[in-house]
This record gives structure tokens, sequence and C-alpha cells, in this order.
């Protein structure tokens, strides 16, 4: 995916120049944020017609920079986007921490639904996804019951969701247990600025795939390539293990020292990667397989290693990201 556009810069200009005050953020004591739909899409401008860029999960905490019609927030893992007013509830710094301190669920399954009532047959509330995090406030047979950030009541199968401290506690963060996630993915729609079980850009699906581990990397690829161990590739793949993150330049550019990462995919092994590329699929490196990929081959540049990297520059997790701690 490409580098963000820069605009957090002209986004405090603006404010500052601006004469009427109202533009800006309305208050300083609401600087917090809770995604309160299952998707919320983050883009380049504070219009529907703006470029996709990113997108934030329910109950993805934000911080709010700024707002005129729409709220330019930034997203735990660094990114900035413009999100319309109906997608974030705005918090002062005690609501925020109640909800900070609220005991949670984690939805683990690709797609659900939450239903006003502890049966499938009553009335509908919302769709959810694969990492959407719930307040929840107890259970009733097989339901638990949840608060949407927004205040919405509604009752969550519970084959869908898992408490989020057991569910964090039960993570085993492996090269087997990347695979596997990775594998779960695979026929996804290729997507720009996605990073869902919807759909999914290159760095969406490597995204998904470590925050189903509870690990949080950054969002663009550009951006990922500095996290990390670096791994060596100009020789070949035996120094690869599975999980490796691989980076691919653009195919007109050449060198170590002058090149754009244009690609992400996740080594697996065996000279085969996963990757978004529409959809989501297995490629090889190798060219007598009948999956083999001459163009990623040709111009893969980098890889770095996350596995033993946790809680590095740029890799947080959901226990140690401030994001969502008590402020």
């Amino acid at each position: 995916m490409k580098p963000h556009p820069v605009v957090f810069f002209v986004v405090l200009l603006t404010c500052f120049l601006n004469p009427f005050p109202a533009f800006c953020a309305e208050s300083s004591e609401q600087t917090f944020g809770v995604v309160t739909i299952s998707v919320a899409n983050g883009r380049a401008e504070p219009s529907d017609r703006a470029e996709l860029t990113t997108q934030a999960l329910l109950g993805t905490p934000v911080k709010i920079l700024q707002t005129r019609s729409w709220h330019f927030v930034e997203t735990p893992e660094g990114y900035t986007s413009w999100v319309s007013p109906g997608s974030i509830k705005r918090m002062d710094k005690n609501a925020f921490n109640r909800w900070a301190e609220a005991p949670k669920i984690m939805i683990t399954k690709h797609y659900g639904s939450a239903f006003r009532e502890p049966n499938e047959n009553s009335q509908y509330v919302s769709d959810i996804v694969l990492g959407n995090l719930f307040e929840t406030t107890g259970e009733s047979g097989d339901y638990y019951k949840v608060v949407f950030p927004d205040g919405r009541e509604a009752f969550v199968n519970k084959k869908l969701a898992q408490p989020l401290e057991q569910w964090l506690d039960s993570i085993a963060l492996t090269e087997e247990s990347l695979v596997e996630k990775g594998f779960t993915l695979l026929g996804i729609p290729y997507f720009w600025g996605a990073n869902t079980t919807k759909a999914a850009d290159c760095s969406g699906f490597v995204k998904t795939v470590f925050f189903m581990h509870g690990v949080i990397l950054r969002r663009d690829s550009y951006q990922m390539v500095e996290t990390g161990q670096a791994i060596d590739v100009s020789k070949g793949y035996d120094e690869l293990r599975p999980g490796d993150l691989l980076f691919f330049r653009r195919d007109n550019e050449t060198g170590n020292n002058q090149y754009r990462i244009r690609h992400v995919a996740m080594y697996i092994g065996n000279k085969e990667f996963l990757h978004a590329g529409n959809p989501v699929k297995v490629n090889s490196f190798d060219p007598d397989a009948p999956n083999y990929d001459a163009y990623n081959t040709r111009t893969l540049i980098r890889a770095t290693r996350i596995l033993g990297q946790i809680d590095t520059p740029g890799i947080t997790t959901l226990k140690s990201n401030s994001f969502y701690q008590v402020q």
C-alpha cells in the first residue's frame, strides 16, 4: 500500500489559521474516542468520496486530533485519517477510562450478528466481524450481553467470542499459528485501504493476521519494513522462517538504497508466501511451481521477522499499547 498522504501538518496549520474555532476540535476535554460500528472507514479527506486509506474495528480506541464535520483521528498504530462522526463515540477522559476498565469480549469468528434479545430470531442490531471488541455486562444463556461504545445494548452468541483476557492468555504466537491464521483468510477480496475479514489490501491482510494474535503492527508496508529483525534475502530464501514479512519494490526501481515498498506478504515456508493478491492467495518463488509468481520473485527486496520482536518500535500488543490503557 502506498504511503499515506502527509495531512497531519496541513490539519494543524488549518486549525491555527482558521478564524472560526468551531471548525477545529470543540473541546480539549473530549479528545478520546472509540469506534462504535463494526468497521469504520478512514479517509484521506473528510468526505465519503475521498480515498480510503485505512479501517478501524469496533472497539478500537482513538485520539481525536481535530473535528470539522468529521473527526481527524489517530489509531493505536499511529496512523491518522478522517472518520465520519457516526463511526466514533467521542468521550471525555472519565468516560474513556470507564470504558478502558470495563470487562470485554473479543469477536473471534469472521462474521456474525448482534441481536436485541438473546436469541437469533429477535431484532437485528448490528453486524460484527473478527477483531471487534465489546464491553460486556453479563451473560444470558448462550449469549453475552454487550454494550456498544455509543450506548446501544445487544446480545452476542458465545460461539462468536471469548472474554478478552481469556483470549489473550490463550494465544500462542508461533510460526505455525501465524501460518494457520493466514490460511483462514484465503479468498478474501483485495480492496485498497481495507484491513478486515471482509476485504484487505496487502498490509491490511498482514495486520489482520497479527492482530488476531493480539499484536498491533504499523499500517502500511513502507512502515512495516522499518520494524522487526531484518532478514537477509540477497542470496535466496534459506534464512527465512514461516511468519516472516516479505517486502517488494516497484518493478522499475533497482538497488538496495533507492526503492519504494509497494507490497508486503507473509512467508509460509517451502519458497511459498501468503498475500493479498486479489484475492488472498498462496504464490511461490519457485519457477517450477504451478503458482510461481515471477513479478514478486523479481522484485523481492527485504524481509523482517516479527517473532521475538514484540514491544520493539512499531510492534505493540493489546496489553502494552497505551491507547488501550487508562489515561
